[in-house]
């Protein structure tokens, strides 16, 4: 897997296994444990890891932090991005790293600060000695499995930022090609928002605009806010009912999509709603756009809106 090494301290060690971010509040496949985001001069979200597949090397782009990103002494200009390869020099900051491994992207598991890493397209969890499940590539996506029936072709569609039970802890994946962070803007966390929806009465244009303070972030309607609005709503319900936290907003899938209208035949669009609904967030700049929805596979698999603060409003049209 890729790793950096602290020119300062080599017990120190920069971990990841796909496109990912650098930053005192780390997302995406990262061992964030004694990293650059222990250093004061990182920003909460400093810098961008992705693959390119041109080139077929790693690259780093600056997302504006305060203290700036260099390669080599070259410091990376904003909205550019520079190569890296085995040995080159990284400064966030003044925090010096080198980088050790330049190794291709892979599926990979995060828990508790641990980082598992497939090999040859294979994520066995909750490790390699003992495996429960197993995270597989199947055609062009990727499935999830239990282990006693890894050749069964039946298994369950996987996304960039769901959930996976084993070994008595849940993992979040990550999967390569799925989070393009190129054109990465940070406007901030999704979970730092609320989430105001206007829903029309025959609901076929909802409105959201997320609201941080004085901040507006309005979003054009698409097909997938009708899924925000169920999940805004079973959030509200389970909360008036005293629900805590960890349980509220939870829906089955198979309840969303009686929900949606949409036929048994056509239970896997909702994972297109899914798809979409991350796939804006990125490109309006929310770092941790893969929280958006929440994926949990046992007891049955459920969603639920990534965000807690949520105000929906009728409007008459």
């Amino acid at each position: 897997m890729p790793v950096m090494v602290s020119a300062d301290d080599p017990s120190r060690v920069l971990e990841w296994a796909c496109n990912t971010f650098v930053g005192r509040r780390m997302v995406g496949g990262l061992n964030v444990d004694g990293s650059a985001a222990s250093d004061r001069e990182v920003s909460s979200v400093h810098a961008a890891l992705f693959w390119s597949r041109r080139a077929r090397a790693w690259h780093i782009q600056d997302l504006g932090s305060a203290n700036g990103t260099a390669v080599d002494g070259t410091r990376v200009p904003r909205g550019e991005s520079l190569p890296l390869h085995r040995g080159v020099k990284v400064a966030f900051g003044s925090s010096q790293w080198v980088v050790r491994e330049d190794e291709p992207p892979s599926a990979a598991a995060t828990s508790g600060g641990e980082l598992r890493v497939a090999t040859n397209d294979l994520l066995l969890l909750p490790d390699e000695k003992s495996p429960e499940v197993v995270v597989i590539r199947e055609g062009a996506g990727w499935q999830v499995r239990p282990w006693s029936r890894m050749e069964a072709p039946d298994g369950q569609p996987i996304g960039y930022g769901d959930t996976v039970e084993a070994g008595g802890r849940t993992w979040q994946i990550s999967l390569p090609g799925e989070a393009d962070l190129r054109t990465a803007r940070s406007v901030g966390f999704v979970a730092d928002h609320a989430l105001h929806l206007a829903v029309p009465r025959r609901m076929e244009s909802i409105a959201p605009t997320f609201v941080r303070g004085e901040h507006r972030i309005s979003l054009p309607p698409r097909r997938h806010h009708e899924l925000w609005w169920l999940l805004a709503e079973a959030r509200l319900a389970d909360r008036a009912k005293g629900r805590g936290p960890e349980d509220e907003g939870w829906v089955e899938t198979g309840t969303l999509v009686r929900q949606l209208g949409l036929g048994l035949g056509d239970s896997g669009y909702l994972n297109v709603l899914v798809h979409r609904s991350r796939d804006q967030l990125a490109k309006t700049g929310f770092t941790d756009f893969v929280d958006i929805i929440h994926r949990r596979q046992s007891p049955g698999t459920a969603l639920r809106l990534g965000v807690r603060d949520v105000v929906v409003t009728r409007i008459d049209r």
